[in-house]
């Protein structure tokens, strides 16, 4: 199973699939491999030509002072193996070829990656690394860095070169000392032999040297690092993206609190102006009042003047004052009319710039539909009764025939005393008719303020009800409006994300 196949999701998740399969290839190099691949490596000009020279044993390639841009090196010995990324050079040499070696001058930038630190693949194909250390310049920071990438990973071998150059004995013995001492201050116990060009046969020790190792458990070895190594990589690739998620997590949930304390000052903000409203509109409603009920003082005074004036009340009452009284409230209504919609459209240009303002919101006094109706119905009442004066002037006639028939049945008293009863009783007759007519009257004018009254309070309702409804028209079109600038902040994709690479990173710890 490639390794690709066992680290299966985790991988594709990491965006590590291309990694992964060129490491993939190197595993499958180094098991079909019998040749132990031996990396040299180094700085620019310390020396990496010059070692491949005398472990060649001649000269197979031109040292040059900079290495940038030179095709790495493959020096083998009779193994009939070569690579295309690589300059291959094959010598017969019966020492080296029994040794089952092949060395590598890789130039250092193809080995390393200069910013993060890691491997290339390029090396990880390597079994173990001659690190070239110049007497004149040791332990660069540059040397240490490179060190760092692959010591504990690969056997390692240190070849102190140029030291040929130094000025003296003292001066070799002391490069010497302060490299050794530089590294185990810097690497810990790492297992490392040194060598330098000082030394005769420094290329043969360096090769017994690297005979000792066992190809087979190093493979062993260093693929089961390979894998760590990848899998650690595609971890850490997981956990880069989990740490991202949580600062986008963190980040979305200061923008929902934010969101929230903004949207908590905006609504009081807003429920403040819904106030300010309510108290116009009740201040609309208290004017209309006020101008309706002076309205229905003045109708009354008309209609009962009307009442006065007509010579036949009960026809007026009938057939007229219905009609005079709809036709002053109809004068009335349409002033208010007037008056609520000039108010409401000043409320609403006033409520316009306040949204503006305070949320910023751009709308116009026009996108607010004002639309208000006040109606008047009902009809006035019939009035059914005879009228009293009708009924006293009969009584009245009828006292005066009565009377004069009683009495002129009596022979004996004169006509005169006839008449004075007569006129007695039709005088008495007159002023209780006179009476009754005066409460007919009465009642005829309470009539007409009852009608007033309840066509006027018929029309407060509406008045009030065509108030609210302009005013539920200014209100109702703001309240559509969203004073949260922003939608409600959601976490569901980040958590459902994070838990499937949690999942991912969990299931790659079971397989490897």
């Amino acid at each position: 199973m490639s390794l690709l196949e066992k680290m299966g999701d985790a991988a594709v998740l990491a965006g590590c699939e291309e990694d992964i399969k060129a490491f993939d290839a190197v595993i499958e190099r180094l098991q079909g491999s019998k040749t132990k691949n031996i990396a040299v490596l180094g700085e620019a000009n310390c020396g990496k030509t010059e070692l491949i020279n005398m472990i060649a044993g001649k000269e197979v390639r031109k040292p040059t002072k900079l290495s940038l841009g030179e095709e790495p090196l493959m020096l083998t010995f009779n193994s009939g193996e070569s690579k295309p990324e690589y300059e291959v050079t094959d010598i017969k040499d019966s020492q080296y070829e029994e040794a089952g070696l092949s060395f590598y001058e890789i130039p250092i930038d193809m080995a390393l990656d200069s910013d993060s630190g890691q491997v290339r693949p390029m090396l990880e194909e390597m079994d173990a690394v001659i690190y070239i250390l110049s007497a004149v310049t040791p332990m660069t920071a540059l040397d240490v860095a490179n060190i760092e990438a692959f010591v504990n990973k690969l056997p390692l071998v240190v070849f102190i070169s140029k030291t040929d150059l130094l000025d003296s004995e003292e001066d070799y013995q002391s490069t010497l000392e302060y490299i050794q001492n530089e590294f185990s201050d810097r690497f810990g116990n790492t297992i490392c032999e040194f060598f330098d060009n000082n030394q005769g046969e420094a290329a043969d020790a360096i090769v017994g040297s690297l005979k000792e190792i066992s190809l087979d458990e190093l493979r062993e070895f260093h693929i089961i690092r390979i894998e760590q190594q990848m899998k650690n990589l595609v971890i850490e690739r997981l956990n880069e993206q989990l740490e991202e998620l949580d600062k986008e997590k963190k980040r979305r949930e200061e923008e929902k609190a934010r969101g929230d304390a903004e949207y908590r000052k905006k609504t009081l903000q807003w429920e403040s102006v819904r106030v300010k409203m309510l108290e116009k509109e009740q201040r609309v409603m208290e004017e209309a009042e006020q101008k309706l009920s002076a309205s229905s003082i003045s109708v009354k005074k008309e209609m009962k003047k009307e009442l006065k004036e007509a010579s036949n009340k009960k026809e007026w009452m009938e057939r007229s004052m219905k009609h005079v009284v709809r036709g002053e409230v109809e004068n009335v209504v349409e002033r208010l009319n007037e008056d609520i919609e000039d108010r409401a459209k000043a409320d609403a240009a006033w409520l316009v710039s306040e949204v503006n303002r305070q949320f910023g919101v751009k709308i116009q006094v026009e996108d607010i539909q004002l639309k208000g109706t006040a109606r008047t119905e009902g009809n006035p009442e019939s009035c059914k009764e005879k009228p009293p004066y009708q009924k006293a002037i009969v009584a009245a006639g009828a006292g005066i025939l009565a009377g004069g028939a009683v009495l002129s049945s009596i022979s004996l008293i004169p006509t005169c005393i006839i008449a004075i009863p007569a006129s007695v009783i039709t005088l008495t007759c007159i002023k209780g008719s006179m009476d009754d007519l005066e409460k007919y009257n009465k009642k005829l004018i309470r009539l007409v303020e009852d009608y007033c009254d309840k066509v006027f309070n018929n029309l407060s309702k509406q008045i009030h009800a065509g108030i609210r409804k302009y005013y539920g028209n200014i209100t109702e079109c703001i309240r559509k409006l969203s004073v949260r600038d922003e939608e409600d902040v959601d976490m569901g994709d980040i958590d459902e994300r994070r838990d499937k690479l949690s999942q991912a990173i969990h299931q790659l710890q079971q397989a490897l």
